[in-house]
């Protein structure tokens, strides 16, 4: 009688079969691996929503990763321009009255905002950041598509003027 495999042990068997081959080198072409799906019984239809699902993933992984690196580097600005702003209200106070008084206030006010700020940048999964990462989406495709339509008007423009 034959062994039977979950769905989970065969793709880790296939994972590490795929990783100990030395003669194929790293990389399948698309049709190697749409030749092995078919040989286990993937159908085309499956096997294409599988890839654009897997490259959907790859792409919003990708975009997060972006949006990561965009929002530490604002966080980054905030902190720098407090920083800044903080210094100049000390010194001020300071040459005003030889003493720290008043400057406490803001600087309270703005660690309050640099905390709250952190906690957003550091917090994927909270709603702040979702929100963040949904306007920041929403605020690139109207970026992408006023410069791919800027783009077709210069050329139809350049199309026309140069006979």
């Amino acid at each position: 009688m034959s062994e039977l495999y979950s769905a989970d042990q065969v793709q880790q068997i296939l994972q590490r079969a795929l990783s100990k081959r030395d003669h194929l080198g790293d990389n399948l072409t698309r049709e190697q691996v749409q030749e092995i799906a078919s040989e286990l019984g993937v159908s085309a239809a499956d096997f294409l929503a599988a890839e654009q699902e897997w490259r959907n993933q790859q792409q919003e992984q990708g975009d997060r990763q972006e949006f990561d690196r965009y929002h530490r580097r604002k966080f980054l600005d905030t902190a720098v321009t407090l920083g800044v702003v903080g210094s100049f209200l000390c010194a001020l106070n300071w040459l005003g009255d030889h003493r720290i008084t008043w400057a406490v206030y803001p600087l309270l006010c703005f660690g309050f905002i640099l905390t709250l700020k952190a906690w957003s940048t550091l917090q994927p999964h909270s709603q702040g950041y979702q929100r963040a990462y949904q306007k920041w989406l929403r605020d690139r495709k109207q970026k992408q598509f006023f410069v791919g339509m800027a783009q077709k008007v210069t050329t139809k423009l350049g199309q026309w003027l140069d006979p």
